[in-house]
């Protein structure tokens, strides 16, 4: 979908405020900003220890010859385990708690300044973006994260594309670089968020559609399958059937043309269904042509209907385990590709890339999968890179605080003073590499997920050594050690050990309540499609996920 300026909301009144300060900003080195072009790559659902891996058993070789030209950051955070909060924090340099944005489904506040509006309007950036997946925008739904985009593109097919179908749509964004204009591109995988797919041909699984008994087509659901097609069917009802050898769930089954389709079928449209299937049969009834006469033998002929079809194995723990891995390095193959192509049209060594995640992804850590549902370090523990223009003098300072704790709040502002612009109104986080006193303390990192698609709102701060968290429902603290428990493992919150500061402790445990009772309630725009779509991705389903690994051990 392409946005023009034209087509773009309001900006708010921070705009007008923006401007008072334009001249200034109109002042500074032109030349040095039309030379930082700047590219932002996120991975999403990409866990930190899959690129921090000191054994090298996730092979990401693109993503640490980047690492090599930049500098990796390790201790780098996200403040939610869902999409759009995640994203609209890094956009804006606001946490959760002051954007409003809690959990996907919500539209970013009209008001809200956002990095993208701000290099478009304020330093004359072109801007754009590819986007894969829904929680992002689709054709048919926007939440307010694309303003500011002269182009995002988030036309695609079901609600996951991989990677291959991401790069197809984002080089020809390519092709309408100017070196006279600087340019912003925001550039989206989805790989490796949830269903994994397998990536050796020996490990894929294959489903069959039938049509009144007779074989009409055979796709896979192992790597899950976006499929397109046409049925050629006569007035009256047919038999229409889904088969495997593994479980599956589709996703998204839709048959148009003059077709009425049984409500087993009509469930399984955008993932209302509550259970997998080896075999799915429904019942489709085809309506006459419109306009003919009912005696005529023409009103019988064949119709043609448009079938769609999003399908996915659902694997088990183990196979997860085995999977997610792969599906980095496949993500790693294509953010090579996209390095590549930077170096061949002369964008790469002169433009500042960020290379990070939204959040990361539990992997049977505290008894959970996925994400979205608590706020442990498996959730929210990202892989950061920051490759400033080569030679770039920020690299030294960058290097600096390579081991400090850093947020996704604080990309924005290092990203716009390495560009020499002004900052973004409203900006919270700090500038990396600005001489920062390494004999302090960074400020700690706020984050927060919130139900519905969790089961209860959670609040957390979180330093290098200490995390507290407050879960409003059980009205109740967590305490945890980061340097001697690294896997969270042991709430200290009623040991008289636990070495944090009394004073600090009770500042947190104020801070924390502070926010979670000003949580309100979250007003989306058509909640039952938002929560079909999102279960779709894994969001809302927690339960059934639960019991479903319950029974595979």
């Amino acid at each position: 979908m392409q946005h023009t300026r034209e087509q773009r909301p309001a900006l708010g009144l921070w705009l007008g405020l923006l401007s008072l300060g334009l001249a200034g900003c109109q002042q500074k080195d032109t030349e040095t900003t039309k030379t930082v072009p700047l590219i932002l790559i996120v991975v999403d659902t990409l866990r930190a220890d899959q690129i921090l891996d000191p054994e090298d058993s996730v092979a990401t070789p693109n993503i640490d010859a980047l690492a090599k030209d930049g500098v990796a950051f390790s201790q780098a955070f996200s403040h939610a385990p869902m999409t759009i909060p995640a994203h609209t924090s890094l956009f804006s340099s606001q946490s959760p708690v002051q954007t409003g944005v809690r959990i996907n489904g919500q539209d970013v506040p009209t008001h809200l300044p956002l990095v993208a509006e701000y290099l478009r309007d304020a330093a004359g950036y072109q801007t754009l973006a590819t986007v894969s997946m829904w929680t992002l925008g689709s054709p048919q739904r926007l939440f307010g994260i694309e303003r500011g985009f002269d182009q995002y593109d988030c036309e695609f097919f079901g609600l996951l594309p991989p990677a291959p179908e991401t790069e197809k749509r984002l080089f020809p964004m390519l092709e309408g670089l100017s070196n006279e204009q600087p340019f912003f591109m925001f550039a989206h995988y989805s790989d490796p968020h949830l269903p994994y797919n397998p990536h050796d041909p020996k490990d894929r699984r294959w489903a069959e559609l039938l049509v009144d008994g007779e074989l009409h087509s055979r796709f896979t659901i192992a790597p899950m399958t976006t499929w397109e097609g046409q049925l050629e069917l006569s007035p009256g009802e047919h038999r229409i059937e889904l088969l495997a050898d593994y479980p599956f769930a589709p996703k998204m089954f839709e048959l148009d043309g003059k077709v009425s389709i049984t409500p087993d079928l009509a469930k399984s449209k955008f993932g209302s269904t509550t259970q997998n299937f080896l075999h799915l049969v429904s019942k489709a009834v085809v309506s006459k042509t419109d306009g003919a006469d009912a005696n005529d033998p023409a009103a019988d002929g064949l119709v043609t209907c448009g079938l769609k079809l999003w399908i996915h194995d659902e694997p088990t723990r183990a196979e997860k385990k085995l999977r997610y891995p792969g599906e980095v390095e496949f993500a790693d193959q294509y953010v090579g590709r996209l390095i590549a192509e930077l170096k061949a049209r002369d964008l790469y060594e002169k433009s500042l890339i960020i290379f990070t995640s939204d959040h990361g992804e539990a992997l049977g850590e505290h008894d959970w999968w996925g994400h979205n549902e608590n706020l442990y370090d498996e959730l929210l523990h990202i892989p950061l890179i920051i490759k400033p223009p080569l030679g770039h003098p920020s690299a030294e300072g960058l290097r600096g605080e390579s081991n400090s704790l850093v947020r996704h709040i604080d990309l924005v502002p290092t990203a716009l003073s390495i560009m020499k612009l002004d900052p973004l109104p409203g900006q919270t986080g700090r500038v990396l590499g600005s001489g920062f006193d390494q004999t302090q303390e960074p400020p700690p990192l706020l984050a927060a997920t919130r139900q519905p698609i969790a089961k209860q709102d959670v609040v957390s701060l979180r330093s290098s050594e200490f995390k507290l968290v407050y879960y409003r429902k059980d009205q109740r603290f967590e305490l945890l050690d980061l340097k001697r428990d690294p896997l969270e493992l042991t709430d200290l919150i009623r040991s008289d050990d636990h070495g944090l500061d009394s004073e600090q402790l009770g500042a947190w445990k104020n801070m924390l309540l502070k926010h979670a009772n000003s949580l309100t309630e979250i007003v989306i725009r058509d909640p039952e499609e938002i929560e079909d779509s999102l279960r779709n991705l894994g969001y809302s389903d927690s339960e059934r996920e639960q019991e479903r690994e319950q029974e595979d051990s």
